[in-house]
């Protein structure tokens, strides 16, 4: 992990986000062609799982942001941004510019909150933007050198930052770390969940997104929701 030297959120003098971190030589691991590198690549992958359970070894009394608001559960920090994505694009589906069917599913699992989240392990650190893109490889030996751009560091529920680690399968991240911890009961449908209403924040952040994204994604939520008889 970087050492952050300071963020700039977009105001009218710099209308721009930005962070400033200390340099890590290396390629984004999505810019490598591993071509017949299979076991570099495998070797990658547990180096890149077994480096974000240490970020998570690191615990909290509370949720919320590290220089911020702080909760003593994790639902009472994420019910109100679930609802907050809900609340943006219901009426964009009821004009027909956003897919109904994702908004239907989201308030679903919006709806059953309480049951979801009743399984939650303890406040962890976390980066915020724990993926392929962020992640660093040495382009010469193909080993894990670091993640760059914490977007997003908190104190959240152990299994949150996992979502993210569905994209990009080819690198088998998401199984790799199923194998190395145990996981709740609703890990997948929380998985789903999380990367869902996440993809409609960056929506609501650039006011663009892959509509067919989210609802591919809005279809695997579905079928966790009927899995866990939510649906």
């Amino acid at each position: 992990m970087p050492k952050i030297y300071f963020c700039h959120i977009a105001d009218e003098e710099i209308n721009c986000n930005i962070m400033a971190m200390s340099y890590i030589e290396g390629v984004s691991a999505d810019k490598i062609h591993w071509g017949f590198n299979f076991a570099k690549k495998k070797q990658f992958t547990k180096d890149v799982v077994n480096n974000l359970i240490t970020l998570q070894s690191v615990h909290n009394n509370k949720y919320g942001a590290v220089n911020g608001e702080q909760f003593d559960n994790w639902i009472d920090y994420y019910k109100p941004f679930a609802k907050a994505r809900l609340d943006y694009i219901t009426p964009l589906a009821q004009q027909g510019v956003f897919p109904k069917l994702v908004v239907d599913i989201l308030q679903m699992a919006y709806d059953n909150l309480d049951k979801i989240l009743s399984d939650c392990g303890k406040p962890t650190l976390i980066h915020g933007d724990y993926w392929i893109p962020n992640i660093l490889v040495n382009k010469n030996s193909l080993t894990f050198v670091g993640c760059v751009d914490p977007f997003n560091v908190m104190w959240a529920e152990s299994e949150y930052e996992v979502f993210a680690m569905i994209l990009y399968p080819q690198f088998k991240l998401y199984k790799q770390y199923k194998k190395c911890v145990q996981v709740s009961k609703m890990f997948d449908l929380k998985a789903r969940m999380y990367s869902l209403f996440s993809e409609v924040y960056w929506y609501q952040q650039l006011g663009k997104g892959h509509l067919g994204f989210m609802t591919w994604v809005a279809k695997k939520l579905s079928k966790q929701l009927k899995k866990h008889c939510i649906l």
